[in-house]
């Protein structure tokens, strides 16, 4: 197939991927509505995080193994299947556990590496076409989530919060469609496709030898809390100031919009500035973003954060994505690739724990001085392992 033709695939299924994603914005609210209080919730987004912990890096070697595109169409059927009947458990309990909080636990199982198993597929795709940019089919996922986080409060007021959880089954069969017809990445520009032997081991113990990878892993669990932390505290900080839940699903699609329009600016940035600049000041903004949503009481200072926060978004996560993949060891780049998405979910537990806490301690606002101060001050210590390392090199 001509490349032009798969690249309209390429960003028609992400644009749907994306749009199907847009439940994860309710996952708090639908356990809200189990009748659970803040600390339950708190907990039980703790444990949908370790799930989200675990599983990425067990379907980042499957990818790497069995292929990332046949990978990534197996954890969304799975996660699809189980989403479907979210709606549907919400009032029933398993003695005193409700099985809401089951299915989402066993739906992350699978669905905890979608995305990172989508931008692997996308950053394989960018290294065996010259012509194909991540940023620039990045954006269409944001536009798809944009479109229905802004529908999603209509639907939720109209058909209730689950019926959000309908849109991932709902655009399963185009997605594995559209899936079949791009089909696999071809090998990297310059190099032969990798032939792995049947029972071939991935020798993950050379990842630890990547002095770049593991210092970004072990900052990035604190440097994600901001992000983490204001992403679980924003349908409480919402309510706070206006005493209605209902806009957390708008803001989510201003913030996505504002990350379509920033990805077209995204490649032409990262041609002038290094990587490792740019995460330092992403992760930067987030740890400024929090503070400054202690103190706001304003819904519209609630909103013009969101939209700094889709700028920057759009600059953290193509640039992480494409900083982690390009250190990577060969034969390893999925597996990579979803154990961030793992460490993500570690900063996930923590700022849910810290935040959860906080929150029915001292109130909602305590949460994100913590989380922002935490965050700064990894930044800091990230910037500190740069230094060294460029020390190490030139010594070696």
């Amino acid at each position: 197939m001509e490349f032009k033709k798969k690249l309209l695939l390429i960003n028609v299924q992400e644009l749907l991927f994306y749009a199907g994603m847009v439940s994860l914005s309710f996952i708090a609210v639908i356990l809200g509505e189990t009748g659970m209080d803040g600390t339950a919730v708190g907990a039980a987004m703790s444990g949908i995080s370790v799930v989200s912990m675990l599983t990425p890096p067990l379907f980042g070697m499957l990818a790497d193994k069995i292929g990332v595109r046949k990978t990534f169409c197996i954890a969304l059927t799975g996660a699809s299947i189980v989403w479907f009947f979210v709606p549907l458990s919400v009032g029933v309990k398993l003695g005193t556990l409700p099985l809401t909080v089951v299915l989402l636990l066993s739906g992350t199982f699978f669905r905890a590496s979608h995305e990172s198993l989508m931008d692997s597929w996308l950053m394989k795709i960018q290294d065996s076409e010259p012509s194909f940019n991540y940023s620039n089919t990045r954006k269409y996922g944001s536009l798809g989530y944009a479109a229905m986080a802004a529908l999603s409060t209509p639907l939720a007021a109209l058909l209730g919060t689950g019926a959000v959880f309908w849109l991932m089954p709902l655009f399963l069969i185009p997605i594995l469609f559209l899936a079949s017809r791009i089909g696999d990445p071809g090998p990297a520009v310059g190099k032969t496709a990798p032939s792995k032997a049947k029972g071939e081991k991935l020798q993950l113990g050379r990842l630890f030898h990547s002095y770049d990878l593991m210092t970004y892993f072990a900052c990035a669990i604190f440097m994600l809390m901001p992000f983490s932390g204001s992403g679980i505290q924003l349908q409480y900080l919402v309510g706070d100031i206006m005493g209605d839940k209902s806009m957390v699903g708008l803001l989510a699609g201003i913030k996505a919009g504002a990350e379509f329009f920033c990805f077209l600016l995204v490649p032409k940035v990262q041609k002038r500035v290094k990587p490792s600049v740019l995460i330092c000041l992403v992760f930067g903004y987030y740890a400024c973003e929090a503070f400054l949503l202690s103190t706001a009481h304003s819904i519209w200072v609630v909103i013009a954060l969101m939209l700094s926060s889709g700028v920057a978004f759009a600059f953290m996560i193509s640039t992480v994505i494409n900083y982690i993949h390009s250190k990577a060891p060969e034969g390893l780049s999925s597996t990579v690739v979803t154990v961030n998405g793992a460490i993500m979910g570690v900063a996930g537990i923590i700022a849910n724990n810290v935040c959860g806490i906080l929150r029915d301690a001292a109130g909602v606002r305590t949460g994100y001085l913590v989380v922002g101060t935490v965050g700064i001050c990894a930044v800091g210590l990230f910037i500190l392992f740069q230094v060294l390392g460029k020390r190490l090199r030139k010594t070696a």
